[in-house]
């Protein structure tokens, strides 16, 4: 009975697309499709989870690679410093000494106007290590900066970090509104810490070797420079120069004492636009016999006469004033580089080894350039500005100037109109024939002109060039090379 029980189970099941009820209601056919289902699920996951495995051995394996590959480096890297690179062993002190040898040059003897030193910050913000060493560098505290805020701590700790290296002073001077006791105030404040850090030098045989002073300087006031400058070496006043009394004709008077014997560079700059009538000591002509730099600008110095002649050594000397040097001839010997704003000086000078001459107005008085001719060694001509009016013969100087190898000049009235000046004049060759200024030129800088300009007229016109190479600068900017001019222009070197 039982065996037919179960032989009708079977059938029943097996009729299952029969009997949609019996196949719902048969716990077999439920039991089985559940276990199917889970085992469907667990080759998923399955599948899945080898996939997983997979990638993260793919990732460690790439991990051991970067992990060698770094080993490997930092071998590379190891022999590299071992073998050519012994810098990073050295101490700090010999590291910045490096650093000092290695830097610009005018950086280091020029301090900023600001009291910093303007090649040293970009290395402080490098690395710990590169900050570390400019920290050590003695260069870096040798300017000591003075204002009405400093106190005495700060001086004395920024001179305990400068060593026994020269150091550079720079002065700020308040700036008021005519109030002379509160200028007073801070002016002794700024003279107290000024003879503090004069008798440390003194005291520890260190020299003072430049000083710049910034900011109003009043006449009725002391002077804030006195102590141990006898090794001074350079003095700049950067002032606004100041009357408070009523007496404003009056000369300011500088250096009331003495000026120290060593002093090689003075420069005096006023902050007016008229010229600031300044006179020095009694004894300035006998101190500044070894005086090699003086530049004046808007400033009007008396007995500057006097004061030329008896600098012998001076090599550099800038006039920015708009009057001219007028007396009798004085005789510069050692004078390699003058400035003048006017072309009237120049007759009065006599200059057997001016170099370079630097005139920053041409006017439409020319009557004085024919000196230019006399410079035997003048090599460099620079004009900065040329007068509106316009005068062709002003630029006939030009041709008489054989010594001349770089000239820079403004063309404001066109190429044309001034090399057509020269060909008004008999040079000796055909009627209409255009020479370039200057035969021996070799550089010539055409400020305020565009290369189109600068470059038709010569075209045009086949103006004759010089014999020797010729490399043209227009608007202070190298020209490039210009393929339509190259059969004309075949001795012109472009930059």
């Amino acid at each position: 009975m039982s065996t037919q029980r179960a032989l009708q189970t079977l059938i029943n099941f097996l009729r299952l697309d029969e009997d949609p009820q019996s196949e719902r209601d048969n716990p077999v056919r439920n039991k089985w499709e559940d276990e199917s289902t889970a085992a469907r699920s667990l080759g998923f996951y399955s599948r899945q989870i080898s996939d997983v495995n997979h990638e993260e051995e793919l990732l460690n394996q790439r991990l051991d690679h970067l992990a060698h590959q770094k080993k490997m480096l930092n071998v590379g890297l190891s022999q590299i410093q071992n073998t050519r690179a012994p810098i990073n062993r050295l101490p700090l002190e010999v590291l910045s000494k490096i650093m000092q040898t290695n830097a610009y040059e005018g950086s280091v003897l020029t301090p900023h106007h600001r009291g910093c030193w303007i090649w040293t910050l970009p290395t402080l913000r490098t690395c710990h290590l590169w900050r570390a060493i400019v920290l050590a560098l003695p260069a870096m505290w040798s300017l000591v900066r003075i204002s009405g805020r400093t106190t005495m701590e700060e001086i004395t700790t920024w001179l305990a970090r400068a060593g026994k290296r020269p150091i550079d002073v720079l002065l700020e001077l308040p700036i008021d509104d005519n109030d002379e006791n509160k200028y007073a105030e801070v002016l002794g404040i700024i003279v107290s810490a000024w003879n503090f850090v004069s008798a440390w030098n003194f005291v520890s045989a260190r020299q003072i070797r430049s000083v710049h002073i910034h900011g109003h300087l009043i006449a009725s006031a002391m002077f804030p420079l006195r102590g141990n400058i006898a090794e001074l070496h350079t003095l700049v006043l950067d002032c606004y120069f100041k009357h408070i009394s009523q007496d404003t004709e009056s000369a300011f008077t500088i250096f009331p004492s003495t000026i120290p014997r060593s002093l090689r560079v003075l420069s005096i700059i006023a902050g007016d636009n008229e010229p600031f009538p300044i006179t020095l000591s009694s004894t300035a002509n006998q101190d500044l016999t070894l005086l090699e730099e003086l530049c004046l600008v808007d400033v009007m110095l008396s007995h500057l006469q006097q004061t030329l002649v008896s600098c012998n050594s001076l090599k550099l000397f800038k006039w920015d004033i708009f009057e001219d040097f007028v007396g009798p001839s004085t005789l510069l010997p050692n004078l390699e580089c003058l400035g003048v704003y006017t072309c009237g000086s120049l007759q009065y000078l006599e200059l057997p080894k001016l170099g370079t001459l630097h005139l920053r107005t041409l006017g439409p008085d020319y009557r004085h350039l024919s000196c230019l001719s006399s410079f035997k060694n003048l090599t460099k001509l620079i004009i900065t500005r040329v007068e509106a009016m316009y005068n062709p013969a002003r630029f006939f100087f030009l041709a008489n100037i054989t010594s001349v190898t770089y000239l820079s000049m403004p063309f404001t009235d066109g190429t044309s109109s001034i090399l057509k000046t020269l060909s008004s004049f008999d040079l000796g060759s055909k009627p209409g024939t255009i020479y370039f200024p200057c035969p021996n030129l070799q550089v010539l800088e055409a400020t305020y002109i565009s290369k189109a300009d600068f470059l038709k007229p010569l075209v045009d016109r086949r103006v004759s060039l010089p014999s020797s190479p010729l490399e043209i600068r227009v608007a202070r900017h190298y020209c490039p090379k210009e393929n339509e001019w190259e059969a004309w222009m075949g001795k012109i070197h472009w930059g």
